[in-house]
């Protein structure tokens, strides 16, 4: 709780280290398993907040993801922590588990922990933009034009969203 709220007045290298701590208690106590892998979860998106994507935080995201593979934020995070370690196909990998998992989001058990906090739902369109960058260094050209396609069409997505909330809210107000 206290990380969270360090986290919440931008004090992030405070907050890792609450995470940190929290996570030792728990170690001390035993394993990591399904009704704790939040921390593991929390503590992984301290280190990505901090830009910390050492073999510490790698470690504890497999972790994480051994014990709960549906942990969509870690994904990609660790996806982040790869391409900050110029192991692209790492990356790609886990970017790919990340687009997969958030298309099956309704059917995923971990939407229904209340003890996660999930943030990267809306980071599709990022994820894609960093897959286009891997396979342009790669140079598969058409798997990084698969990918801006698929930008056009979530960008396209959203401004519809957007135009369709935008006129339900003047009908509200007309």
């Amino acid at each position: 709780q206290l990380a969270v709220s360090y986290s919440m007045h931008e004090e992030p290298i405070p907050a890792l280290r609450e995470i940190v701590k929290a996570c030792e208690l728990q170690a001390q106590k035993g394993a990591f398993d399904h009704d704790n892998s939040y921390l593991l979860g929390t503590l992984v998106q301290f280190y990505a907040t901090c830009k910390l994507y050492d073999d510490d935080m790698v470690a504890k995201a497999k972790l994480c993801l051994e014990i709960e593979p549906t942990y969509i934020d870690v994904w990609y995070f660790l996806a982040q922590a790869y391409v900050c370690r110029n192991e692209f196909e790492e990356a790609y990998a886990c970017y790919e588990k990340y687009l997969e998992l958030l298309e099956q989001f309704e059917k995923l058990p971990i939407r229904y922990n209340i003890a996660v906090s999930l943030y990267t739902l809306d980071s599709a369109v990022n994820a894609h933009y960093n897959m286009v960058s891997i396979c342009r260094a790669q140079k598969q050209w058409s798997q990084a034009h698969e990918h801006i396609d698929a930008i056009f069409k979530l960008e396209a997505q959203q401004d519809f969203r957007k135009m369709a909330y935008s006129s339900m809210v003047q009908r509200d107000f007309e």
